[in-house]
């Protein structure tokens, strides 16, 4: 499980969250101002390089 804090891009939060899920297939769950990732499997692991560059990506696509 991996955990990602929004409170910088509270107003794109929703879309990133999508957004990352996606590009990594992971599970994500809604807490306060962040959201984990779960892998689909217990045995896989969420590489966290990949899932930063997917946030990367996603705030360059918006311009952030």
């Amino acid at each position: 499980m991996l955990t990602i804090d929004c409170k910088d891009v509270i107003s794109v939060k929703h879309d990133l969250l999508v957004y990352v899920a996606d590009q990594v297939a992971a599970i994500p769950t809604w807490k306060h101002h962040q959201f984990t990732l779960s892998s689909l499997d217990d045995d896989d692991i969420i590489d966290p390089i990949v899932v930063i560059s997917a946030i990367q990506e996603f705030l360059d696509s918006i311009n952030e």
